[in-house]
């Protein structure tokens, strides 16, 4: 590859990677994180202190800040937003682009309080600032597993449900069985996951140190992992690929007593297929729908659906109830499917 080529696949993967387009891969946010410091006041501000516990919720594991806890007590299931790349736990009350409500704010009005409504900042403000350095790791898992077991703590409740976007949704999933507490989880929402890898990561290869988001499984270590589709240019990337034990697409399989959830940006997501975000198809998952909206918008628009999610037994464009746009049921391909090059197999 000639240096003038290099450069510009370079070009290419960072416009793809902060936010050029949309997709199941992460978005660079519009808004820069908040300092971290400790607030008493409830509710969370979007973009403001990244520290927003409160009420004598002060879980171990989450140096980085987050949001959760107050004057209230759980009566419902405990919902744990996990973030994606480039942002932090306040992206759970970003302003949606279409004038509804943020997620945040639609969980409130339906009577959540914020002693049901956590979230936790795994990454920091310097890897905020550096998405394409950003990838799995142990680290990350550990704090997942922590703070669920913190969160079950101190609500006194014995389950969870948990709303992910993009990296987060992978992160999650990791974190989850990293932790073994596929037991503590009652629903899980995936709204933008690369759960199959992510194709803007074949220009720059999969073990690239400027790119170690894009890398494949770490030979070393099988807590170390990216976002390069599972087999392509023969690296292996189980996660991101069909495993029956391992593979994030079967995680349902798994988990019968789960209730999955698929959101996706469908055609609308320029970076990745539609289907890269959804899981396969199993009894335990109820809806995968496709809004046909922006990454980014995919989760901040969607504050009706998640609330229909949690609240209720709906399965298919049910789950779309309340929702005003495009909410159609994605359990057929998208006419743009990604797959791998035959090139890169």
């Amino acid at each position: 590859m000639t240096q003038r080529m290099t450069r510009r696949c370079l070009r290419f993967i960072l416009l793809m990677l902060a936010g050029a387009g949309s997709g199941c891969a992460e978005a660079t946010d519009d808004g820069a994180p908040g300092n971290l410091e400790s607030t008493a006041i409830q509710g969370v501000i979007y973009n403001g202190a990244s520290n927003q516990f409160a009420g004598g919720f002060n879980p171990s594991n989450a140096p980085d800040g987050g949001f959760g806890g107050g004057a209230c007590a759980a009566t419902r299931t405990p919902v744990i937003f996990i973030h994606g790349n480039s942002v932090n736990a306040t992206f759970f009350a970003r302003p949606s682009s279409n004038g509804a409500p943020s997620v945040y704010d639609t969980l409130k009005a339906a009577g959540y309080n914020d002693c049901e409504l956590f979230g936790i900042t795994y990454l920091s403000p310097s890897e905020q600032a550096a998405e394409p350095l950003n990838y799995h790791t142990s680290t990350k898992a550990a704090r997942i597993r922590d703070f669920i077991k913190a969160v079950k703590a101190y609500t006194g409740k014995p389950k969870v449900t948990i709303v992910a976007h993009s990296m987060g949704v992978t992160v999650a999933l990791h974190g989850i069985t990293f932790g073994g507490l596929w037991g503590s989880i009652e629903r899980f929402v995936n709204v933008a996951g690369g759960l199959k890898g992510l194709s803007a990561c074949l220009p720059v290869g999969f073990a690239n140190p400027a790119f170690p988001t894009c890398g494949s499984q770490n030979v070393f270590d099988s807590n170390i992992f990216g976002f390069w589709p599972d087999g392509a240019a023969g690296a292996s990337n189980p996660r991101t690929g069909s495993s029956a034990s391992v593979g994030f697409r079967r995680e349902p399989e798994r988990r019968p007593a789960v209730r999955f959830f698929t959101i996706s940006g469908g055609n609308a997501d320029t970076k990745v297929g539609g289907n890269q975000c959804r899981f396969n198809a199993a009894a335990a998952v109820a809806a995968q729908l496709d809004l046909a909206v922006d990454h980014l918008s995919t989760f901040s628009n969607a504050g009706a659906i998640v609330n229909t999610m949690l609240s209720t037994g709906c399965t298919g464009t049910a789950c779309c109830a309340g929702y005003t746009g495009t909410c159609n049921n994605s359990s057929v391909l998208d006419a743009r499917r990604w797959s791998v090059p035959s090139s890169a197999r």
